[in-house]
């Protein structure tokens, strides 16, 4: 028997139009920034944790500035994904770094702008421990 994939599609074209353009302006920043660093294939998946993320802030967060969010509701994001996107534990850990490596990239760039923001991902949210989702 197979092995099976649960895929729960959130983002498309049109919900991507309606994200905060200041939320797109930071990201395809950091996408540049990331691009002197990592593979053409990690910005991809940098690209599409974040459309995952700015949707959710869209459809159940008032579309809320990225660093205008507050812990809990990062806390709710990833709740929602466990229990609403079924996301394993390695997706989830790989949004998290996402999250945070973006956090970080606005700390260090955007500091005059955003002087309170700080990177609070890695203090709010743990690593999901390992799990197996299939059978080998």
């Amino acid at each position: 028997m197979p092995r099976t994939t649960v895929r729960n599609i959130i983002t498309s074209d049109e919900k991507t139009a309606k994200i905060n353009p200041d939320n797109i302006k930071l990201m395809e920043e950091f996408l540049k920034y990331k691009a002197i660093k990592v593979s053409e294939k990690t910005l991809i998946v940098y690209k599409s944790n974040l459309i995952i993320f700015f949707t959710w802030n869209l459809d159940y967060n008032n579309n809320k500035l990225f660093v205008d969010i507050k812990k809990l509701e990062f806390l709710n994001f990833f709740s929602f994904a466990v229990e609403e996107l079924e996301l394993g534990s390695s997706r989830i850990n790989n949004l998290r770094s996402t999250l945070s490596s973006f956090s970080n990239f606005i700390e260090k760039f955007y500091d005059e702008i955003y002087p309170d923001f700080k990177n609070v991902i890695l203090l709010v949210i743990d690593c999901a421990p390992k799990e197996t989702r299939r059978e080998k």
